[in-house]
């Protein structure tokens, strides 16, 4: 069976930009921002064992819950694009779950949280897979569990295939990826230059897309991906790793505090014009 509709939650630049190109596609996209909190509500109401009758009435929680509901219950596949955080994201596929058909596929855009674990929430754990899409959607890995079925990892590829024309390469469920224990380093590498005052942004960015040919430098993929998450994933491996390289920069602590968290924000080590909040 072909992907023909998409349910895409995000509340940073990364699930915007999906969302955009799935829209370009021939495929019907439902793009949910939940930035403004609403989904957390209803979620919570949900898990929350003092709701009696929830369960069997998602639509006395309001209209936003009513529109919530018909894009899930609608989907072929349930793409997450959320914050890097497991318990929200096990409460919400647990909620997925009970809310969607039982052939959606569901699909996490994560780097630091056990894939296994967010399979486990669901009754479908055959249908759940990963997705490492970093911030210009330039490398795209698919990741499976154990447990993840061949048909589900042909159906995320085709789709993923009607949305970008990058190579898609093929992982199985690890707790650090790849991809973040290469890129991470450098960007607090560049952040603690910054902070040192070694040289300016603009500097330390165009030496790396000079010198190693980098299509952006590694401050300005901070701002892409979010300092926010970013000190996440730095906290995340350092504690998985206990190694030093990933201890984060203290310039991150800083800006985040400052709300400088990059391109959803419209300030973060650079300043833009557009926001995402």
């Amino acid at each position: 069976m072909l992907l023909k509709c998409a349910a895409i939650l995000y509340d940073n630049i990364v699930g915007q930009t999906l969302a955009n190109e799935a829209a370009k596609s021939n495929i019907t996209t439902n793009a949910i921002n939940i930035s403004d909190g609403n989904i957390q509500k209803i979620i919570e109401q949900y898990h929350d064992p003092a709701k009696k009758g929830y369960r069997h009435g998602l639509h006395k929680t309001g209209k936003k819950s009513s529109s919530y509901s018909h894009g899930f219950q609608k989907a072929d596949i349930v793409i997450d694009c959320t914050k890097e955080t497991l318990e929200f994201k096990k409460k919400l596929f647990k909620y997925l779950d009970y809310l969607c058909p039982a052939d959606t596929v569901f699909v996490t855009n994560s780097f630091t949280c056990n894939l296994t674990l967010i399979a486990a929430e669901t009754k479908r754990p055959a249908k759940v897979a990963g997705l490492n899409l970093d911030a210009q959607g330039d490398v795209i890995e698919i990741i499976k569990t154990v447990a993840t079925s061949d048909e589900t990892m042909l159906k995320v590829k085709g789709l993923l295939n009607d949305i970008y024309d990058q190579k898609i390469i093929e992982f199985s469920d690890f707790s650090t990826p790849i991809l973040h224990q290469v890129i991470m380093p450098m960007i607090n590498e560049a952040a603690y230059f910054l902070m040192l005052g070694m040289a300016n942004e603009k500097e330390i960015d165009s030496l790396m897309t000079l010198g190693p040919n980098m299509p952006v430098g590694p401050l300005a993929l901070a701002d892409l991906i979010g300092l926010d998450e970013c000190l996440n994933l730095l906290e995340k491996l350092y504690k998985s790793t206990g190694d030093g390289k990933f201890y984060p920069c203290r310039l991150f602590y800083k800006y985040i505090q400052l709300n400088r968290l990059g391109c959803k924000t419209g300030r973060g080590f650079y300043e833009y014009t557009d926001s995402l909040y």
